[in-house]
């Protein structure tokens, strides 16, 4: 057992090679609390409904699935319209029909409830939970900075470390100590 689970690492290899998609769980950035225990920065979940092009089902009931979320029809295609990445050319890195990418940003509570009983019916859509920071005091807001997504110089710089989608401190507090937050 050991051999297999240490030593010979083709077991593992094949695994990875069969992966159809990687998802990725992102955690929760740490509050922050001011030298009297005051709350000045703290986490507001939120559901982004994402997409993954190729596993849409062409049958699917656009209405129906259009009602829930709110939109017209022409939005629905709209935010499906990419300019996709064919034969390693790519109009925008971003975007790829075999990779999620998000069709919806910040769901409403009351639509993602009612997204959640029906999404089995809409394959390639799957909601994920992401949070934003919230800030109880109107001040500081120089001070505490803010997130934003990563650029692919940053990708690049910190190989491993991060991938399209991810956040990190741009200023301030949230900057300072991102890797500790």
């Amino acid at each position: 057992a050991m051999y297999l689970q240490v030593i010979d690492s083709s077991y593992k290899d094949k695994a990875r090679a069969t992966i159809i998609e990687r998802k990725t769980v992102y955690p929760a950035r740490g509050s922050v609390y001011d030298r009297n225990n005051e709350l000045l920065v703290y986490n507001i979940p939120i559901y982004d409904l994402m997409v993954n092009y190729n596993q849409i089902d062409d049958q699917m009931d656009t209405l129906k699935f259009c009602d829930i979320l709110g939109i017209t029809v022409k939005e629905f295609e709209k935010n499906l319209d990419k300019q996709w990445q064919s034969n390693g050319l790519s109009r925008d890195r971003r975007y790829s029909k075999s990779k999620s990418f998000p069709f919806i940003n910040r769901l409403s509570v009351k639509t993602y409830a009612r997204l959640q009983e029906s999404l089995y019916q809409f394959p390639g859509f799957f909601a994920r939970l992401r949070n934003v920071r919230g800030y109880p005091n109107p001040n500081g807001a120089h001070v505490l900075g803010y997130l934003r997504e990563v650029n692919q110089e940053e990708i690049e710089k910190q190989e491993k470390q991060y991938e399209l989608g991810d956040y990190i401190g741009a200023s301030g507090i949230e900057l300072q100590y991102d890797a500790e937050l």
